[in-house]
């Protein structure tokens, strides 16, 4: 067993803004296509992207990050999010993951002993 996040990407982001934008432009889909499978006009999806809104434009939510992996199968924002979040950063965390990772076929090899042990009781 392997415990491994580790996502390579064609550029570094700074912002989940930048990830999005980047797989939006290079999922494949223009934007008018984007915009009619997630259910907006091309002018709604440019609103909800926008990064400096004007008063009461919608923004790019949740929901649309739901519609936009479930419609383009492009699942590099949330991939970004995983990269940031759970990706330990700490080479002490990272030193005790792969002793675990190690130590893993020993302790498989225990339980099974234990487990045959029990048999004999």
């Amino acid at each position: 067993m392997k415990i491994q996040f580790e996502f390579q990407f064609d550029k570094n982001f700074e912002s989940l803004d930048d990830a999005l934008e980047y797989a939006i432009n290079s999922c494949g889909w223009s934007k008018n296509s984007l915009a009619g499978e997630m259910g907006y006009s091309p002018a709604g999806l440019s609103k909800r992207l926008n990064r400096f809104p004007n008063g009461n434009d919608p923004r790019f939510s949740l929901r649309d990050l739901d519609k936009f992996v479930e419609v383009t199968g492009n699942t590099l924002p949330i991939k970004y999010l995983v990269k940031k979040f759970l990706t330990p950063k700490d080479d002490e965390v990272r030193e005790l993951l792969e002793d675990l990772q190690k130590d893993l076929p020993k302790l498989k090899m225990l339980c099974d002993l234990l487990e045959k042990r029990k048999e004999w009781f």
